[in-house]
């Protein structure tokens, strides 16, 4: 076991969020997720692992009422067809809080000859172009994927174009026409899943030595990897922008170019909701800060190291695709109760954690089909350590949520640093996971989330058996209360 190191030595160590979290996920508007995915966690989707990699993505549930979308229109009576923009200065000139770049095109300073449909609000804008297939959303959110100049089932609502389909029917389809397709570069893509109903965008940062970029087929792993069914590539480089608006107007990815004004944009509508958030929800073989080894914190005991591991499931999960599987094995002394704290973070620093608001509820799904198992969350509020009581796992193999309201004191005891067993912090970050067991154990856990609303008895997805299962789950857990 590791020692544990005192507060006072952690402070005097330098360190780097990104180092300790490799991927993130937030929840930053209703009907929408978005991971950043950072340092080597991507790697096993690709199956290399010679560089570091930043890759952006956003998915957004069509679902979502207050979801809707708009892109670059047609510059009038000015030569060629869009006046050149910036992401960033069509997404504040539209006032969408979301944006990427889209379509190929040709410069022609200060407007631009695109290439491929570009349909701005129902708008023709530039015409289709064969060979670069295009993305129709219907005003009513229908979605569809465009292949020939009279392709379309839906009406144009709006509509850009890429160079190649790389992922079609759920398969890899190479790297396409482009002469760099094969070589690593910036990439800017858009998907869809049929089944979810959601629409996939990403970008993948490169030409720097800390993200080196993707080929079109290894742009298209990555969408697989976030379950798209179909999606297109394109325009990449240094024109990879993607641009958010959370309160503040910011880049997400770190473009190439600082900052290109590009031939047509696409942006998106949508209604903050900065209430919830996802710790972890195991998505996409991302283990978010809960990377290391059960054994890894000094708090730690009475269980063999070396054969206790964690590791990701995809099948029989609670919400979403993925959920942590955690293997105790006994350190042979069967009657004692061994504990695991499983660390958000190499030391569970605050500069390693997300700092959320002190309100409403924090909870776990977990299932087990072994008795005398426990579960707790330590939470910083912010500088001491308490931790919800502890409550005992239901044994019968299915989900179950387990919940603490932070502010009911009742709820919470000491636990490190002269805590007084409440969280009265104004805020807080994530310190850990905690289980208890007797003998050789098997835990599942599922998204650790907070919701400053209330409980979370909302994301309620009974172990799914059937697609149709998951596609009402994954739909409940955007698709939440609020109608003011």
């Amino acid at each position: 076991m590791k020692n544990r190191i005192t507060l006072s030595l952690l402070l005097s160590i330098s360190f780097t969020t990104q180092a300790f979290a490799g991927w993130t996920t937030t929840n930053p508007f209703s009907g929408v997720s978005y991971s950043a995915l950072r340092g080597t966690d991507v790697h096993g989707i690709l199956g290399w692992s010679y560089s570091h990699l930043d890759v952006d993505v956003l998915e957004i549930k069509l679902a979502q009422p207050s979801i809707s979308f708009t892109s670059t229109p047609s510059n009038g009576s000015a030569p060629y067809d869009t006046t050149l923009q910036t992401t960033m200065d069509f997404m504040n000139a539209t006032g969408t809080e979301i944006a990427i770049n889209t379509n190929f095109y040709g410069t022609f300073s200060p407007n631009a000859d695109n290439v491929g449909l570009v349909v701005s609000d129902s708008n023709l804008v530039s015409s289709f172009s064969t060979g670069w297939p295009a993305v129709n959303i219907s005003p009513t959110k229908q979605i569809e994927l465009v292949t020939s100049y009279t392709g379309n089932q839906y009406t144009y609502g709006n509509a850009f174009a890429g160079s190649d389909i790389i992922v079609q029917n759920g398969q890899l389809t190479g790297n396409g026409q482009l002469s760099h397709a094969t070589s690593r570069h910036p990439r800017t893509s858009v998907g869809y899943n049929s089944v979810l109903n959601k629409l996939i965008l990403m970008t993948v940062d490169g030409r720097r030595s800390d993200s080196i970029g993707v080929t079109n087929n290894e742009l298209g792993k990555l969408m697989k990897a976030f379950d798209a069914t179909w999606a297109i590539n394109l325009d990449g480089g240094g024109s990879t922008q993607m641009t958010m608006n959370d309160g503040t107007a910011h880049y997400v990815n770190t473009p190439s170019d600082t900052y290109r004004a590009v031939g047509a944009n696409f942006g998106v509508h949508a209604v903050a909701d900065n209430s919830y958030m996802a710790f972890a929800n195991f998505e996409h073989n991302n283990f978010a800060n809960f990377e290391y080894s059960p054994g890894y914190s000094g708090s730690s005991y009475g269980f063999n190291e070396s054969l206790s591991k964690t590791e990701i499931v995809t099948s029989g999960v609670a919400v979403g695709q993925g959920a942590m599987k955690l293997t105790i094995t006994d350190d042979a002394n069967q009657t004692s109760e061994w504990f695991s704290r499983i660390v958000s973070g190499s030391y569970a620093l605050r500069s390693q954690n997300t700092i959320r608001i002190a309100d409403g509820y924090v909870g776990v799904w977990a299932k087990t089909i072994d008795t005398d198992t426990y579960i707790s969350i330590a939470l910083d509020d912010p500088t001491t350590g308490d931790r919800g009581i502890r409550k005992a796992l239901n044994s019968d193999g299915n989900w179950h949520l387990y919940e603490w309201n932070i502010d009911d004191a009742a709820e919470w005891e000491s636990w490190v640093n002269n805590t007084n067993g409440q969280i009265d912090g104004s805020d807080f970050t994530m310190d850990s996971i905690h289980v208890w067991g007797k003998g050789d154990t098997v835990v599942y856990l599922d998204n650790l989330a907070h919701d400053t609303d209330g409980s979370l008895s909302y994301l309620t997805n009974p172990e799914p058996t059937s697609l149709a299962l998951i596609t009402i789950g994954s739909l409940a857990l955007f698709n939440r209360r609020r109608n003011a």
